[in-house]
């Protein structure tokens, strides 16, 4: 008996290769697209250089571009901490800006937008819910950054109380060596509201009276003025320091939107303090006990809560302290200028 070989059918295999051909066409494209992404990326970053800034933020959450993967420019993605400022240059899409850190020396680079800081708190609130449901309610839902004048505006606090000639001379002593020192790149401007006014404005005690509601809004009103007046400044790239006839601790400016540089001009012998103000006179020394009091609290707060602390004995030394220090911050708010003088 004869067997019958049935005849062999390749359609499956060309099938199967065909398969196997789409998918490295597919993987082709998707890496030419990648690599034409990124050539678009790089030559926005480029170009952005030469760019003014377009608004500046404040971090309220940490973040480790190392660890992304998903950056437009592999490579180029800025890491920063909570509490660290940064100037963004353009908004390259949905999920990440051009911009960079406060900071001499540092380099334009991708910020991952609130919306793209958003997926990544949500894939890390999912995967904490798999893991332990307590530590993902933790997760807080503040916004990611707050928006903050283009220039931090400078406000000096100490050794004592405004108003009185001690701290008042020296102030004056420092503005006149600043305005000197910085000429054209700085401007000096007295504010006598009360930028604390919002947060000592209770709604509870508002709501006593109509004479109280309408005090309360025109309080808000002249600080939301001011506040405004401040950003158009800061706008100007320019050094911006506040006289404020009403700050006198730090505490005062914690939740204030101009998020200011606060300097702490020092003076931490007690009797050398006392002898100034009673050099000024008897008027002067009458008010001797509330001026010691505030320097006594100014000296107490943590250093944290100032940028800078100035503790030189001589007022000449205090004033070149400042103007290294404001020298330094010139420099990381303004990249573009050094690089041309570099070159």
């Amino acid at each position: 008996m004869r067997s019958v070989v049935s005849p062999v059918h390749h359609g499956g295999f060309q099938e199967a290769e065909l398969g196997v051909n789409q998918i490295g066409d597919s993987k082709i494209t998707n890496h030419l697209r990648t690599q034409q992404n990124q050539e678009v990326a790089a030559k926005q970053l480029q170009e952005a250089k030469a760019e003014p800034v377009l608004f500046a933020i404040r971090a309220n959450v940490s973040y480790d571009g190392a660890l992304d993967d998903d950056v437009p420019v592999p490579g180029n993605a800025i890491s920063f901490d909570v509490g660290h400022f940064l100037h963004i240059i353009r908004k390259f899409n949905e999920n990440w800006w051009i911009g960079r850190l406060v900071k001499d020396g540092s380099e334009l680079g991708f910020v991952p937008s609130p919306s793209k800081l958003e997926q990544l708190k949500d894939h890390k609130r999912r995967r904490l819910l798999t893991a332990n449901s307590c530590f993902a309610a933790r997760l807080e839902d503040e916004a990611p950054y707050d928006v903050v004048p283009s220039m931090r505006p400078i406000i000096f606090v100490g050794p004592a109380l405004k108003g009185y000639t001690v701290t008042d001379m020296m102030h004056k002593a420092i503005f006149d060596f600043l305005k000197e020192r910085f000429r054209s790149r700085i401007i000096i401007s007295r504010v006598v509201v009360d930028l604390d006014a919002a947060n000592k404005s209770s709604p509870n005690k508002l709501l006593l009276s109509r004479t109280s509601i309408k005090k309360g809004e025109q309080k808000v009103s002249w600080l939301m003025e001011e506040t405004e007046r401040i950003y158009k400044m800061c706008r100007l790239m320019q050094l911006v320091v506040l006289d404020c006839d009403q700050v006198n601790h730090p505490g005062q400016l914690h939740k204030s939107s101009i998020a200011p540089i606060v300097v702490h001009i020092k003076v931490s012998n007690q009797k050398v303090l006392q002898r100034l103000i009673k050099e000024r006179g008897k008027k002067k020394s009458r008010a001797m006990k509330v001026q010691m009091l505030c320097a006594e609290k100014l000296n107490q707060c943590s250093d944290s809560l100032f940028d800078l602390i100035v503790d030189d004995n001589q007022v000449e030394d205090a004033c070149e302290h400042i103007a290294d220090f404001l020298e330094t911050y010139w420099r990381a708010t303004h990249p573009t200028e050094n690089s041309q003088l570099i070159d």
